[in-house]
Formats: structure tokens, sequence, C-alpha cells
């Protein structure tokens, strides 16, 4: 309904509306209002979850690189999550249709999988750790333990590469388990300060799952691998910046019962 006022239309009337915009009477057309379907609430439901939990492992990775990070890493995870964790995986579907499905009893339905496009996924754009390493480290997966193989490391005097002020590096990483109630450590590991002009020779590092006993296993869990430069052995601050920061997710994984009827 429209009313007159000071000889102006304001308000609705049919499929138009009028209002008064700087001292001028205009007319629009009313959008329509429109119903959502069954496809559309599950498209937004998948975006709604895969914004929550890429808020989550967005924070907890922001941390470990120190900050140094850009929102549109974000927007990657939750282009990442939405492509695998939440997306419909019509094959699993196919076989459970007509079914309830026990995910105590079929195996898998509760299998481990990759997450797509997140081996590796660098943390930060500026730099990345094969500029570093003689490759990007592999992670070998399992609920009870990763094994993160590390390329070796040789400092090449006179590369911009490292900064200037580096005499020491440090190797860490660490999974992290995102739940719908919380993210904690897995497993954290350092290797302590090294001479960085000795270099670092290739390694396999075991991470054991220290999952919490109250939580259950499943959501996503990733690993992520670093590498710090100090001054010296004893040295508190990090010269990492924004330049010097090389950092990634080396993987992520979900449980295929996020797939299920009813958890879309």
């Amino acid at each position: 309904m429209a009313v007159i006022k000071n000889g102006k239309i304001r308000g609705k009337i049919g499929k138009y509306v009028y209002r008064i915009v700087d001292g001028q009477e205009i007319v629009q057309a009313h959008p329509k209002s429109y119903e959502q379907t069954e496809s559309t609430k599950k498209a937004a439901a998948k975006f709604g979850n895969s914004s929550k939990t890429g808020s989550k492992i967005y924070q907890q990775t922001k941390s470990f690189a120190s900050d140094f990070t850009k929102v549109k890493f974000y927007r990657e995870i939750v282009s990442l999550l939405r492509g695998s964790v939440y997306f419909q995986n019509k094959e699993l579907l196919k076989k459970l249709e007509g079914t309830k499905p026990d995910l105590t009893g079929n195996p898998e339905a509760i299998k481990w999988n990759l997450v797509q496009g997140a081996h590796p996924l660098s943390i930060n754009k500026e730099v990345s750790l094969d500029d570093f390493l003689d490759g990007y480290p592999i992670v070998n997966f399992s609920e009870d333990q990763c094994i993160v193989q590390v390329p070796a490391f040789q400092y090449i005097n006179g590369a911009d590469k490292h900064p200037k002020e580096a005499n020491y590096i440090e190797l860490f990483a660490s999974a992290y388990h995102t739940h719908t109630e919380m993210t904690y450590s897995l497993c954290d590991y350092t290797s302590g300060r090294l001479p960085i002009f000795e270099g670092v020779s290739e390694q396999s590092l075991t991470l054991p799952m220290e999952w919490m006993d109250n939580i259950q296993k499943e959501g996503i869990v990733y690993v992520c691998f670093g590498l710090a430069f100090y001054a010296n052995a004893d040295s508190r601050n990090r010269l990492n910046s924004g330049r010097f920061n090389p950092s990634a997710i080396l993987g992520m994984w979900f449980k295929e019962n996020h797939l299920l009827p009813g958890m879309l």
C-alpha cells in the first residue's frame, strides 16, 4: 500500500515502488521474492558449513604462520572445502540409497579422504617452501600418525632467498584437528636451531596423532609445515617476515560421513 504525503506518493503500488530520493520522487520496479528450493537450501547450507569450518582452519593456520597471511587465503580454504568436504558424493549416496547408513559398520563411510587441492597449499603466498627446500615435504597420513618426508635444505651463498642476518634455521610442523566444537593440536614438532650454513639433510618426521578422548575422530585434520630463521642460537625473535616466511598446509583430510544424507 502507498500513501500520499505533501502531494507525493510513497510506498508500493502493484509491481512498482514510489520513493523520495534527494527530494525527488522516483518509481522503481519491485524486486520479485523467490522461495528457496531444496537445491538452493542445500547449496546455502554447504556454503555456510564451508565458511564456518574454513574460518576455524584459517585462524589456526594464520597463527601457525605468525600472522603472515592474507584474507584471500581464507577464501581459498572455503573454496576447497566446498569442493570436497561439503560436495555431494553421488557415488557414495548411490551405494547407500534406500538404506540406513551405519557409520560404525560401514568402513567406506568413515574413511579419511584428502581434500583435493590442499597438498600442498601455501599459507604465505609471497614465498613457497620449495624456494628453500629441494621440493615440498610429502605427508603419509593415517589416523594414528603422520609421516612427513622433508627434502634437503641447502644454503645458497649470495642467493636472495634467506634473511641476510640469518645464521640458524628451524624446521617446525603441527597437525591440527578442527571439529564442530573446537580446534586443537594433535602433534607439534620442532627441530631446534640448526646452523644454516651447514644445511639440513633429507629426513623423515613422525607425528603421532594425540586425539582428545572426549572428541570424535571426524571433522578435518591438516598438517602444516614451516621454516623459521634466527640470527643466533638463543634468539627469541624470528627473522621471518611477509617476504621470508615459507609455510604451507601439506594436506587436509576429512571423513566421508560428512557427505551422508542429512549431513549435507
